[in-house]
């Protein structure tokens, strides 16, 4: 028997499955369209530096770690969603998922804990988030694989009115992962099958099979939905497991001691250590 996540039922065989899913394209997509969606389960190895991050435009960026533009020190910048891989709801989002809605909702994103919009469950308020995408390659966000992925970021700056459970797991880097709350907006079945009645399926599954990153996993289901567009809602959350596992939360690598500008206190305390120290050389010579 093949269980067919999506349909919730088992099948005797894929085609079987396929057919099912092709009598029910429309009222899945309706439904995947019409629903808010937040995010269920899988764990995933957590990073704690921003690496080898590359812009846009694909140019791997000299200098720092982390040191590109929207980068910087003393933000976080957790990881809200990645495309090129197929997530637990059978879902694949493609780069430029996010384009359009990152316009659409500036100034107006939280970022939460557990999709909460509540007083005491957030962790920044729109004036301190910014979104923005990045072309990563996977391992650098911890998944071992080869590929990149446009990875959908919040530039968060922590505040005091931050919930402090949130606070103390970011801080202390645990592992977390990030979700963000969701409705499709432009989706599409693909179905790998040679069968005549899937044309149209077995040529989207064709197109975009090559750039998903667990294209074993989808053989092995043989479906998949891909999203091309979609609005966040509201809101992106620090959860403990996301139905994306690509999502950890990235902290900008901290200047060295060595190199880092001295604060004022540091600078009058070396130069009194310093006087000290002439001031001992002085009376040890008198001594003498």
């Amino acid at each position: 028997m093949i269980k067919c996540a999506v349909l919730g039922k088992d099948f005797s065989s894929k085609e079987e499955m396929y057919k099912a899913l092709k009598d029910n394209k429309s009222k899945i997509i309706s439904l995947k369209t019409s629903t808010i969606k937040n995010s269920e389960g899988i764990s995933f190895k957590t990073i704690n530096d921003v690496q080898k991050i590359k812009d846009n435009s694909g140019d791997e960026q000299k200098g720092d770690p982390g040191k590109i533009d929207g980068v910087e020190s003393g933000y976080i910048y957790p990881v809200i969603n990645s495309t090129n891989i197929m997530d637990s709801h059978k879902d694949v989002h493609f780069d430029g998922i996010w384009d359009k809605s990152i316009s659409e909702q500036k100034g107006k994103i939280f970022y939460a804990i557990n999709h909460k919009l509540e007083i005491g469950s957030i962790i920044a308020y729109p004036k301190d988030v910014e979104a923005f995408t990045r072309t990563l390659k996977f391992r650098d966000l911890g998944k071992d694989v080869d590929g990149e992925t446009q990875a959908l970021i919040y530039k968060v700056k922590m505040q005091d009115y931050a919930n402090e459970d949130a606070r103390k797991t970011i801080e202390a880097k645990l592992p977390a992962q990030n979700s963000v709350r969701m409705q499709y907006v432009k989706i599409e079945m693909g179905i790998d099958s040679d069968n005549p009645d899937y044309k149209e399926e077995k040529a989207f599954y064709d197109k975009h099979i090559a750039s998903i990153v667990n294209r074993e996993e989808v053989s092995k289901d043989g479906y998949f939905f891909g999203v091309a567009e979609a609005k966040i809602y509201k809101e992106g959350s620090l959860v403990l497991f996301g139905s994306n596992s690509v999502t950890p939360v990235l902290h900008a690598s901290e200047p060295e001691k060595s190199t880092r500008e001295k604060t004022d206190a540091e600078l009058e305390a070396e130069k009194s250590l310093q006087e000290q120290k002439e001031l001992n050389e002085f009376l040890n010579l008198l001594n003498f």
